[in-house]
C-alpha cells in the first residue's frame, strides 16, 4: 500500500507517464515504440520495485500449516512436468484460466514452476492471438476427455491459425493471465529471471488482449463477446438458458460422442445431456467456420450464442489496467503503450454500464443476436466488484446496489458467494454452475474487497467463509453454499493454489 501511494503521488497512474515519453506511439518492438533508459525511465523502474509488495489473497497465512501442506501436495501431485492439471481423471489436460489461478499458488513456494506453467500454456497460442481454453497433452489417451483433439481439429481446421506443434481447443477463457503474470513480476521484480520472463510474456499477453479487442467487439461498443458458454468459465449457468433452450439440434447435425465427465463425477453434479448437445453444436459451428470470428459472427442460425458477459468484461478491464503496469515493468518501459492500455481499461469499464439491469439490480449478460438482456441473478453479475481499484465510468449507485445484493440473504451464505441467488427457483445446491459456491470467483471478489470494492470487515467475513469451505472437506472443486457439502473433483488445483 505504501509503495502504490508513492507511485501515485510521485509518478501518477500509468497513463501519466505519457508526457515523459520522447517518442511517437508505436508497437512494441518498433523504433518509435521504444526508448533508451532515461532518468524518468529509471525512476519509473525504481518506483515499480518499491511498489512490488505482492498481493496475497490466500488463506494459508491465517490457518493451520496442515491445510497449507495439503494445498502444496495437491499442486505437486497434479504437476505433470510442464503444467498442472486441474484434477486427475476429470480434467487430464491443461486449462487456460486454471493455469493462471494455479500460477498464483505455485508462486508462493516455487516461482520457477509458476513461470513454466504460464509459458507452457502460451505454447498453444494461435497466430491471431487467441489463447485456447485447453492445450491438449499428447501423452494422454484420446479417449480420456471429451471433447478431445479429434473434435476440435485445431491444427487442420483453423485455416492455419492454430499451432501445428500442439492440439488445442478453439475457444477461450476469461483473460486472468495478465494479472497472474503481474503477480509474478511483483513478487520478484528485479531478478534476471523475472526480466527474461516478462520480455517473453509481454508481447504474447499483448497479442492475446488485442485479439479480444480486435475480433470480439464487432459493434465497437467497448465490450467483447463470448461465443460459447464454456468461454465464460460458468458452463451451465442459468443466464444461458434462454439461448440454449431455443437452439435446435437436429438429429445427425452433431457427431456421436461419449461423455467422459460422467465416468468421474456424479451425473447429478453435471450439466444435462440436453445442454451438452448444445455445447457440442456450438463447438462444431465454430469449427465449420474455420474458427473465423467474422464468419462465426455472421452465422446467426448455426452459431446463435454471441453474448456480452459482465464477468468476462470486468476481468478484461482489470487485465487492461494490469497491462498498463506491465508496460512500465518491461525493459525498456513502454510509456505510450502504458497510456493506451489505461485508456482501454477505462473504455471497457465505462461500457460495462450498458449491461446494468434495473430488473435484477445487478449487471446482466446481453444477447448480441437479439439485443435482449439475459437477466439472471448470478455471481457473474457482480463482475465489477472484482476490480482492484476505482475505474472511471462505473456508477457509484450501481456499485452500492451490488454490495447490497451481495450482502443479502440471496448471496451472503455461510459457505461463500453462491453462483446463483439461493431464492431463485432454479437454484441447485450441487449442480455445477447453477448454485454451488466456487473458490476461484470467491477469491476474485475477495481481492476486490481487500483493495477496492469493500471494507475490511466484509473481506474478513468472506475470508472466513472460504476458509470454512476447505476446512470441512479439503481441496475440492465446489461446495453447497448452504451446508458446505463438497462436490465435483477431489484434489482440485485452483482451490489449492488460491488457498495458498
Amino acid at each position: 500500500t505504501i509503495g502504490y501511494t508513492i507511485v501515485g503521488v510521485i509518478v501518477g497512474p500509468p497513463h501519466g507517464h505519457r508526457k515523459h515519453a520522447r517518442h511517437k506511439e508505436g508497437g512494441e518492438g518498433s523504433k518509435e515504440g521504444r526508448t533508451s533508459a532515461s532518468p524518468t525511465a529509471n525512476m519509473a523502474r525504481l518506483l515499480f520495485i518499491i511498489a512490488c509488495f505482492a498481493s496475497n489473497f490466500g488463506l494459508c497465512h491465517q490457518t493451520t500449516q496442515l491445510r497449507c501442506q495439503e494445498a502444496r501436495d495437491t499442486l505437486d501431485k497434479n504437476w505433470v512436468g510442464g503444467s498442472t492439471i486441474p484434477a486427475a481423471g476429470l480434467y487430464p489436460h491443461q486449462w487456460s484460466w486454471d493455469t493462471a489461478f494455479i500460477a498464483y499458488g505455485h508462486a508462493t513456494y516455487n516461482i520457477t514452476r509458476a513461470r513454466i506453467e504460464i509459458l507452457s500454456l502460451f505454447k498453444g497460442q494461435w497466430a491471431n492471438g487467441l489463447l485456447p481454453h485447453i492445450v491438449f497433452n499428447p501423452k494422454v489417451s484420446p479417449d480420456a476427455y471429451f471433447p478431445g483433439p479429434s473434435y476440435w481439429l485445431s491444427s487442420t481446421k483453423s485455416n492455419g491459425l492454430a499451432p501445428l506443434e500442439v492440439e488445442t481447443s478453439g475457444i477461450v477463457n476469461p483473460p486472468v493471465h495478465v494479472s497472474a503474470v503481474l503477480n509474478l513480476v511483483r513478487r520478484d521484480p528485479s531478478s534476471k529471471e523475472t526480466r527474461n520472463f516478462l520480455s517473453h510474456m509481454y508481447p504474447m499477453l499483448s497479442k492475446w488482449m488485442k485479439y479480444l479487442l480486435r475480433e470480439r467487439d464487432p459493434d465497437g461498443n467497448g465490450l467483447v463477446y463470448i461465443r460459447h458458454p464454456w468461454e465464460s468459465g460458468m458452463d451451465n449457468a442459468p443466464q444461458w438458458d434462454a439461448i440454449l433452450n431455443n437452439m435446435a439440434v437436429p438429429k445427425g447435425s452433431i457427431p456421436a460422442y461419449h461423455r467422459t465427465d460422467l465416468n468421474h463425477s456424479n451425473p447429478k453434479d453435471r450439466p444435462s445431456n440436453f445442454t451438452y448437445d448444445r455445447f457440442v453444436s456450438l463447438m462444431i459451428c465454430a469449427r465449420n467456420q474455420s474458427y473465423s470470428e467474422a464468419a462465426i459472427a455472421a452465422s446467426n442460425s448455426s452459431c446463435p450464442f454471441l453474448v456480452e458477459d459482465p464477468l468476462f468484461n470486468s476481468i478484461l478491464a482489470q487485465a487492461a489496467n494490469d497491462m498498463s503496469e506491465l508496460a512500465l515493468a518491461v525493459e525498456p518501459p513502454q510509456f505510450a503503450e502504458s497510456k493506451q492500455w489505461a485508456n482501454i481499461a477505462a473504455r471497457v469499464s465505462k461500457a460495462l454500464e450498458s449491461l446494468w439491469s434495473d430488473e435484477i439490480g445487478m449487471y446482466a449478460c446481453r444477447n448480441m443476436r437479439s439485443g435482449q438482456m439475459l437477466p439472471a441473478r448470478v455471481v457473474g453479475g457482480f463482475g465489477p466488484l472484482l476490480l482492484r481499484q476505482p475505474f472511471p465510468g462505473l456508477s457509484l449507485d450501481h456499485h452500492e446496489a451490488l454490495l447490497r445484493s451481495m450482502h443479502s440473504s440471496s448471496f451472503w451464505t455461510q459457505y461463500g458467494i453462491p453462483s446463483l441467488d439461493v431464492s431463485d427457483p432454479r437454484f441447485s445446491r450441487r449442480l455445477y454452475w447453477r448454485g454451488p459456491a466456487w473458490y476461484n470467483l470467491n477469491w476474485l471478489f475477495l481481492g476486490g474487497m481487500e483493495t477496492g470494492s469493500g471494507t475490511t470487515t466484509e473481506a474478513e467475513w468472506l475470508r472466513t467463509r472460504m476458509e470454512r469451505m476447505v476446512d470441512g472437506s479439503g481441496m475440492r472443486e465446489y461446495w453447497d453454499p448452504l451446508n458446505g457439502t463438497a462436490h465435483g473433483a477431489n484434489a482440485f488445483s485452483w482451490t489449492a493454489a488460491l488457498y495458498l
